[in-house]
């Protein structure tokens, strides 16, 4: 035990004391901070041209051939409305610069569906308002005959559909039950993406330096992987509470300075919590970055420092293959291509995660898949162990079967 921990305790702390792992750490965040904060002032900017926008269609007059459109509804909108007689003289100002548009509605509005617009100068934001106002005044005042506002807003707009789903004969809590497990998928990705590869380089950089040589003189090749794999779990949950503290400071800051607003229906203090859901989540994460842990592993045992690099790609595009189907994941999971990687190793841990969100898995796949993942999570690890020994003074070749399955 005293070895383990020695094994743990050096790898973890090789990473962790880098100065490159905490530039990283820290560099992550702040470019994601500097794109949400570039948004929020683009969006704050937004705002402000809103505002000019307003003040500037004031100035477009309107002149109405049709008599289509309302003078009540003219009136409240604050246009200036001129007479058909002034519309050569409206059109010359806009021209000129003199006026910022006009709005001019043909008597033949009826029968082409056309009405004109001019616009001072090639702001196209303005110009589209210009048109949406246009369209605006015409719709509203052809729906004038139905009523009250209400009436006209309703024809307009149409209504909302409250939908209520029923699952396991109960009502279901909708979008909130995606949060959760769509959280701990993310948590996987993260993993795969940015901890996965520690095993694979700690292996590979010990290859080089002929360093696994001299560790195998007094730890046996189980106590060396174990420690190599605690100690990227260890690594992992570093970065995982490393982020989550910055996400959570990030979330509080740009809520309660209304920097970002969360939508009106989403309540995190009441998520709702699926122990199932959860339990399949956290099991498949588990198990699926001790396989792909071990696949890097096998790599580094097997192949030269250049090669395993090459090949470890692999291991990062083959769980990302539903997302190739990722609608027919969600819609059709009965389907052979759905089921073939749900229980497919590598591609079953991603494929669970996504079916698990929207929950169309049942316990009896969850259970095959993760017994699939497990037993072969076991095998590779078994091979790991068993190459080690023989991988470790294979710094410059690959390692051939035939080295692989001999007695010796």
């Amino acid at each position: 035990m005293s070895k383990l921990h020695s094994v743990i305790r050096h790898e973890y702390l090789t990473v962790v004391k880098q100065k490159g792992f905490w530039a990283y750490m820290i560099a992550l965040p702040l470019i994601f901070l500097f794109v949400f904060v570039l948004i929020g002032l683009v969006g704050q900017s937004d705002n402000k041209s809103l505002e000019k926008i307003a003040g500037d269609l004031q100035d477009v007059a309107v002149v109405d051939a049709s008599n289509l459109v309302s003078k009540d509804i003219l009136a409240a909108s604050g246009q200036d409305v001129f007479p058909v007689s002034e519309y050569d003289q409206l059109k010359r100002q806009v021209e000129s610069g003199d006026r910022k548009g006009l709005i001019y509605y043909p008597a033949d509005l009826l029968q082409t569906s056309k009405y004109e617009i001019y616009v001072s100068g090639v702001d196209f934001t303005f110009a589209s308002s210009v048109d949406a106002l246009g369209s605006a005044l015409l719709k509203n005042s052809l729906y004038e005959p139905i009523g009250s506002q209400q009436k006209i807003v309703l024809a307009q707009q149409g209504a909302e559909g409250i939908t209520t789903t029923y699952a396991n004969g109960t009502t279901s809590v909708g979008f909130t039950r995606f949060i959760v497990p769509g959280v701990i998928a993310a948590m996987f990705i993260i993993i795969l993406m940015f901890s996965i590869g520690y095993i694979l380089t700690s292996i590979a950089d010990e290859k080089e330096n002929r360093s696994m040589e001299m560790a195998l003189t007094y730890l046996d090749p189980r106590t060396l992987i174990v420690g190599k794999l605690i100690s990227v779990v260890l690594i992992t949950l570093t970065q995982l509470f490393f982020f989550a503290i910055l996400a959570i400071l990030a979330l509080l800051i740009a809520v309660y300075t209304n920097f970002i607003e969360l939508p009106t229906n989403l309540d995190l203090s009441s998520l709702p919590f699926d122990p199932v859901s959860v339990v399949i989540g956290l099991v498949t994460l588990v198990l699926g970055f001790i396989l792909f842990a071990s696949f890097m592993a096998l790599i580094a045992v097997l192949l030269p420092a250049k090669q395993a690099a090459n090949y470890s790609s692999f291991f990062y595009i083959l769980p990302f293959v539903p997302a190739w189907f990722l609608t027919t994941v969600l819609t059709d999971p009965s389907n052979p291509v759905v089921q073939f990687i749900t229980y497919f190793p590598v591609t079953a841990p991603t494929t669970v995660l996504v079916r698990n969100i929207v929950g169309n898995i049942s316990l009896q796949e969850a259970g095959i898949s993760l017994a699939i993942i497990a037993a072969t999570a076991t095998l590779v690890l078994w091979l790991v162990i068993r190459v080690f020994p023989k991988g470790a003074l294979e710094f410059q070749n690959p390692v051939s079967l035939r080295t692989i399955f001999s007695k010796e």
